[in-house]
């Protein structure tokens, strides 16, 4: 099918001046000027007028575009839409998170939710859990997104990259809670179901990942830093891996300053935060490891005690007692 530009450009000036629904307009070419479009070609035609919109900036419009384009969804009882549907519910959230409006679609979602589970619709299902947990957790919601996920049950039927998203967002939950383990499983998995070429979404993964596993008190691979694809990406995650590494509580408090809005954009600010006490830890386990290195013997002749006995009784009183641990 030949799409033209000008096609396209009067159908979405008509998106941005009224309300009204667009199933007259016609592609040059078409055989009929009064055939009705095909529901599915209507519907796929008005998405693409609502991306073309929301990549062009214009945020009100694609607003206005979205509100008619499930509007007309609605109106339709074809099982041959869901899959285009799934789509329009994705790129309705993403036009209203634009606006920074989530909060107003929270029920229509909930409500096209019930309707693809009573009709079966496993990939709307899927796309909906997904954007009202996307919903959810833009509003540091979090209790409600758990109740979400206990109570909706995520079919398998949905492609990977739904099962991705959904991992992600378990993983975000499981942090929050301090289930680093379970949060760290979700996102290996998130990862596995992603697509190769899904680099953006990939890297987001591949931050609260780094962040969960120097929780768990693991530190990651080096070689994730240093692949082209990632390097500049997770490079302030690089460099929070080798302070928290290096135990160097100076080292981390600057690179946590350094890289605040970054840290507060990727929403693992509060995560690292809690990686304070890490650090503490294991500047506490090195300098533990130095004196444990040290012969009784020396210690002893460095003190001036009579035999190692003796130095060791004084330290197990002093306030290096930790050493004698070793």
């Amino acid at each position: 099918m030949n799409f033209h530009f000008y096609g396209l450009f009067s159908i979405s000036s008509q998106a941005m001046e009224t309300d009204e629904p667009t199933t007259n307009v016609r592609l040059r070419g078409a055989k009929s000027a009064n055939a009705p479009l095909l529901p599915e070609v209507d519907c796929y035609l008005h998405l693409l007028v609502l991306l073309f919109l929301m990549d062009g900036g214009h945020k009100e419009a694609a607003v206005k575009c979205s509100n008619t384009l499930v509007d007309k969804l609605a109106s339709h009882n074809r099982r041959s839409l869901d899959h285009v549907a799934g789509r329009c519910y994705f790129y309705h959230t993403l036009s209203y998170e634009g606006m920074d409006q989530l909060a107003n679609i929270r029920g229509f979602l909930h409500a096209r939710l019930k309707h693809a589970t009573l009709h079966n619709d496993f990939e709307g299902q899927g796309v909906l859990i997904n954007c009202l947990l996307r919903n959810y957790l833009h509003y540091n919601l979090y209790d409600h997104a758990n109740k979400l996920v206990l109570k909706e049950t995520f079919p398998e039927q949905v492609s990977n990259s739904e099962w991705a998203r959904y991992l992600y967002y378990l993983g975000r939950i499981k942090a929050i809670q301090l289930d680093y383990s379970e949060s760290h499983k979700h996102l290996v998995q998130s990862l596995r179901k992603a697509p190769s070429s899904a680099m953006g979404f990939r890297h987001t993964v591949h931050k609260l990942s780094t962040t969960v596993q120097l929780l768990l008190g693991n530190i990651p691979e080096r070689n994730l830093f240093l692949q082209p694809a990632s390097k500049e990406a997770l490079a302030s995650y690089f460099e929070l891996t080798k302070a928290v590494r290096s135990g160097d509580v100076t080292k981390f408090e600057v690179v946590r300053a350094k890289y605040e809005d970054q840290f507060k954009a990727d929403r693992t600010f509060t995560l690292i935060l809690r990686l304070h006490h890490n650090v503490i830890k294991t500047a506490i386990r090195r300098i533990s490891l130095a004196y444990s290195r040290i012969s009784l013997s020396d210690v002893a002749a460095k003190l001036n005690l009579g035999t190692p006995m003796e130095a060791e009784s004084f330290l197990r009183q002093g306030p290096l007692k930790i050493w004698t641990k070793h």
